[in-house]
């Protein structure tokens, strides 16, 4: 599990802080994945503060970047004064940003900008949204991309559970088990030292997965292997390939198993934020 634990929270991880889901919806946070932008959305509970709350997602998560919508109620005191706590408390450790909805006289733009730009020295931009979705989608695409919210990698992987599975046909016999992770270009198995003796760079058609319910078929080159479990099992990697060769799934399988690694990716996170303020309430 603690393997697992570490591949969750390895990465940068993007919370935007009470967002206005008129504005943006979560379902851009899916799409966003393509990109290889980790974000989610962070509503705290009822009997948790939001300070506190931010402590807990300091304390699990260690690359984070956090945008406050601050046209969302104010949390005890002026979205301003707590901004400035919370980039005080975790300067050089959190990045922070504020979000708030087009303002009618630029004066007051002007004026936010100097709050939070200038005063308070937020690093990631005082972002002003459009009274339309599609508009603000790629506002805060571009915000991402300017703040590098994606750290080095390319693809987010999603550590699968017993809920994903693969069945593939290589040298006349059938594999079938669970997959370990999976991305929109990779996905690894785990399997018994030598019991899948592919030479890399194979290449296998229909390979079947089931992804939380969700069926999809592809093809996949063995990208990479490796032995683990002092060399009880070969961990095996491969790369997606789509039906015109191209290195990648095709769309309509992309589109199928967006949502489903966006869940899985999203239940881990929850999981072990929560497990944080068990945790942390018990002591």
């Amino acid at each position: 599990m603690a393997a697992d634990s570490n591949a969750i929270i390895a990465g940068r991880k993007t919370f935007f802080i009470q967002p206005d889901m008129n504005l943006f919806p979560e379902n851009f946070c899916e799409e966003y994945l393509l990109h290889g932008y980790e974000c989610y959305f962070a509503n705290p509970p009822k009997h948790i503060s939001l300070e506190c709350y931010i402590d807990f997602l300091v304390d699990t998560f260690k690359d984070l970047i956090l945008f406050f919508n601050i046209d969302a109620p104010e949390p005890g005191e002026p979205w301003s004064s707590f901004i400035n706590k919370i980039n005080t408390k975790y300067e050089h450790q959190v990045l922070i940003g504020v979000l708030y909805l087009k303002r009618q006289s630029k004066e007051e733009k002007a004026m936010l900008e100097k709050t939070y730009l200038f005063n308070i020295g937020i690093m990631c931009g005082c972002i002003q949204l459009e009274y339309t979705r599609k508009n603000n989608f790629g506002i805060i695409e571009q915000t991402l991309f300017a703040n590098q919210a994606n750290g080095r990698r390319k693809q987010v992987r999603a550590i699968c559970n017993n809920n994903c599975t693969f069945n593939m046909v290589w040298n006349k016999a059938a594999h079938t088990g669970q997959l370990q992770d999976i991305s929109i270009s990779h996905f690894s198995i785990v399997s018994p030292h030598g019991a899948l003796t592919m030479p890399l760079y194979e290449k296998i058609d229909g390979i079947q997965m089931t992804i939380k319910g969700a069926h999809i078929r592809t093809s996949a080159v063995l990208f990479m292997t490796r032995q683990i479990n002092n060399g009880a099992d070969d961990l095996m990697v491969f790369m997606f390939v789509g039906y015109s060769g191209q290195q990648g799934l095709d769309t309509t399988v992309e589109q199928t198993i967006l949502p489903k690694l966006y869940e899985m990716m999203q239940e881990n996170c929850n999981a072990l934020l929560e497990t944080t303020i068990r945790e942390t309430l018990l002591k």
